[in-house]
């Protein structure tokens, strides 16, 4: 490999093949006479053999970008620019690749002198956005808000060479990967589960050039790395829908509750003190019972009660736990019921709203609303509350050792 050659391939991680828009292309080669050659398997500098120059489909270290390592041609090349124009008329998305000479980025368009496209539609664009399913009720209610408020810590990515970002801004990408760093990230400052959630109908006047993209536009930062900063408000209506992230890492769409309204309904998980079927219908009219369920991987603890709370001593959490079960009540209910649900729960005071994936008793997995305590300093329940909770649990009819366990798991907690 050419000393050139190693200089380019340090500041890239390569890839086998990258997919765009259905197909899967990764390195073109060819001659000074223009002509050239596509095989998605072979690496830059791997084997030159008797070609005049190589180009490989690349992902830059931080962010899925589309771009292009370039060696052994210039960009005045009149043979390499041959070939180029050829490869964008069978690759069209080309066109919207950048590429590097072992320099400066630039687009295939200014290389070849392509006309730029249309104006960018920014209001039908579906961007992403990192976040947590324990700040989530508060973006559903108020919107997507500046950097620390609703959205995650300014200092995201830093530690990888990103920028810092601006206070002010909301981050958007269209990148699958850069979405879910984000919502990790998020996840590990304020707690919860990684989510993503899907925005459509930005306003393009507010929108601004994302700082890793170098770019001084908001066209020009979407089209090279996929990713902006907002300087609007997200608002409710705006977001389309959710992913979250479960402990085996997998993502799965899970319904936005807070959004439904008039009709539809949606299920409840219920555990602890909330098992009681007719204090819940009295807050929820609707509520239909759904029989016994499973929240995996979570385990019952017992947190410290705010001062003017329902109860003495600690009251009823679910904290993740791998290989930990806690066992419930399914509910179906009217979206018209969910805001006297969260008054009654203290939200966000006390407990925040989350979206659980849930274990039936016929053995299906569905997604559900639940509510997790805020605190996180442990404390033993009263013997009146953990008596309320251990006769909800015995009307379903849970298993005796169960019960036992959940006791020890109250008598555990620090008086």
């Amino acid at each position: 490999m050419s000393a050139s050659a190693v200089r380019v391939a340090a500041r890239f991680r390569l890839a086998d093949v990258l997919p765009r828009k259905g197909r899967w292309y990764a390195h073109f080669y060819g001659m000074k006479d223009g002509t050239w050659e596509m095989n998605p398997e072979v690496l830059m500098g791997a084997d030159r053999r008797e070609w005049d120059w190589e180009m490989i489909a690349s992902l830059a270290a931080r962010n899925d970008w589309k771009n292009f390592a370039v060696e052994g041609a210039t960009e005045s090349n009149p043979g390499f620019l041959r070939a180029l124009h050829e490869i964008v008329k069978k690759y069209p998305e080309v066109a919207d690749f950048w590429i590097t000479f072992d320099g400066p980025y630039k687009t295939v368009r200014d290389i070849l002198g392509l006309a730029v496209q249309d104006e960018v539609q920014w209001k039908h664009i579906k961007f992403l956005h990192g976040t947590t399913s324990a700040i989530l009720d508060r973006i559903l209610h108020e919107g997507i808000r500046p950097r620390g408020q609703t959205n995650v810590s300014p200092t995201f990515g830093a530690g990888v060479g990103a920028h810092l970002g601006a206070e002010e801004a909301v981050y958007l990408t269209t990148q699958q990967g850069m979405a879910s760093f984000a919502a990790m990230d998020a996840a590990n400052a304020h707690g919860g589960s990684p989510m993503i959630l899907d925005v459509v109908g930005i306003d393009g006047r507010a929108a601004g050039p994302d700082e890793d993209s170098g770019a001084q536009t908001a066209a020009d930062s979407l089209a090279k790395i996929g990713s902006i900063a907002y300087y609007g408000v997200v608002h409710p209506q705006m977001i389309k829908g959710a992913a979250q992230r479960d402990l085996s890492g997998a993502w799965s769409r899970v319904p936005l509750h807070a959004k439904v309204a008039g009709s539809q309904r949606f299920l409840y998980f219920a555990y602890g003190a909330n098992l009681n079927a007719a204090d819940l219908t009295s807050r929820a009219p609707s509520a239909k019972d759904r029989g016994r369920a499973l929240l995996t991987n979570h385990e019952l603890r017992f947190e410290a009660n705010p001062p003017g709370g329902q109860h003495k001593g600690g009251v009823a959490t679910v904290v993740s736990t791998p290989g930990a079960d806690v066992p419930g009540r399914l509910w179906e209910l009217d979206a018209r019921d969910l805001p006297s649900l969260d008054e009654s729960e203290g939200v966000p005071r006390d407990y925040h709203r989350e979206m659980v994936p849930v274990e039936t008793s016929t053995g299906d997995v569905v997604p559900a609303v639940t509510y997790v305590h805020v605190s996180a300093r442990l404390e033993r329940p009263s013997p009146e509350y953990l008596a309320e909770i251990m006769g909800g649990y015995r009307a379903l009819g849970f298993d005796p050792a169960l019960l036992r366990k959940l006791h020890g798991g109250a008598d555990s907690a620090p008086r």
